[in-house]
């Protein structure tokens, strides 16, 4: 009886001597874990720090396929091009992430996290460059209130464009927020390759210590703090759009024609009264590829005016149409499709600018801006 008493005891405590090494590795395991993780946030941290200022400091227009190429060799383990990667024509993306397990992770104080950059070639110049973050929120009080216990993405972004409808102040750049952010909350700017570097450089400011400081970053103000910083700002004080220089309006409208009124009036559809103008074809500017489809010397086009975004104003007015005038034609939307003239046009807010040397000359300027554009009058 004994030697089976002692059996047993002994069996237990092999087992505690199991258990206690489990234990002490399990704790082990932990304490690495919990070390790793700041590590490699702070490893990320550095990594997009660095980034950033690669992406900052190149400038459009000014640097070349050669200074691209620095970027792809810095950034190859990170990068990719899509499709064919060469001197006339290359987009590059960089992504960089931190590891990440859901629950061991964040109850040890990890977050997930993302950073994109990108770099566009054309003819062996760089016409478009991006950055942004997104960073995970974990729950907590925060200013909003809807978001008091919700995990959200806190996203910056700033990233260059061909063209936009621009903002009176600064035709060259824009700063907004999505109209809807499903769980989360974003900060965006979009700038021209004509933008002032001094204003690039600060529209590319993000606070990368979002990364890893505690507490949290919560808003917008805390991962682009330039940018929302003039967006607040700016948010009650707008300029009518309509005060936009007439290069940004060239740049950045789609279709751009000069035409002959030849009639205009008024009419009720559903309930909302618009402008209507017929005009007549004159001369193509820029896209308008209805004009290389048609064999006619002239083109007869209905026009609708709205009062959108801005209001009417000197440059819209039906009025400011009569007829045997010459108008420069800005729009960014037609149908070829409804008869009976076979095109008919939805002009651009402010769209309608009395044809003048001046005024051709300003408009011109902006649609040579218009680097992506491909149908500019041959």
């Amino acid at each position: 009886m004994p030697t089976v008493s002692n059996h047993i005891v002994s069996r237990f405590s092999g087992l505690r001597r199991i258990l206690r090494v489990l234990i002490v590795v399990v704790l082990l395991f932990l304490a690495i874990f919990a070390a790793f993780i700041p590590i490699q946030q702070r490893v990320l941290r550095r990594r997009a720090e660095h980034l950033l200022s690669d992406i900052r400091e190149i400038q459009l227009r000014k640097s070349t396929w050669a200074d691209a190429q620095k970027i792809f060799a810095r950034w190859g383990a990170w990068g990719h091009s899509e499709g064919d990667c060469t001197e006339r024509s290359c987009t590059y993306e960089i992504e960089l992430t931190g590891f990440w397990f859901p629950e061991p992770y964040e109850m040890l104080g990890g977050r997930w996290a993302r950073i994109n950059a990108s770099l566009s070639v054309a003819d062996g110049v760089i016409w478009g460059k991006a950055f942004s973050v997104e960073v995970e929120v974990p729950p907590g009080k925060g200013t909003d209130h809807s978001y008091d216990e919700q995990r959200y993405a806190l996203i910056g972004r700033s990233e260059s464009a061909p063209r936009f409808w621009p903002n009176a102040m600064h035709p060259n750049y824009l700063i907004g927020k999505p109209s809807g952010c499903e769980g989360c909350m974003a900060v965006w700017v979009r700038f021209t390759p004509y933008a002032d570097p001094a204003d690039v450089q600060r529209l590319m400011d993000f606070d990368l210590s979002c990364l890893t400081r505690w507490p949290a970053c919560r808003e917008e103000r805390d991962i682009m703090p330039a940018a929302w910083k003039e967006h607040t700002v700016e948010e009650g004080a707008r300029i009518p759009d309509c005060d936009t220089p007439l290069a940004a309006l060239g740049r950045d409208s789609e279709n751009a024609a000069v035409v002959d009124v030849i009639s205009s009036h008024t009419e009720n559809r559903a309930g909302e009264t618009v402008r209507v103008a017929k005009v007549r074809l004159v001369r193509r500017l820029k896209g308008a590829r209805f004009w290389k489809q048609n064999r006619a010397k002239e083109i007869t086009l209905e026009i609708t005016l709205y009062d959108d975004i801005g209001g009417p104003s000197a440059r819209n007015q039906l009025q400011n149409l009569p007829p045997s005038r010459r108008f420069i034609l800005l729009f960014n939307s037609y149908n070829t499709k409804r008869p009976p003239d076979g095109v008919k046009v939805r002009s651009s807010d402010c769209g309608a600018i009395p044809l003048t040397d001046q005024n051709l000359t300003d408009i011109q300027l902006g649609i040579n801006q218009d680097y992506q554009s491909t149908s500019q009058e041959e």
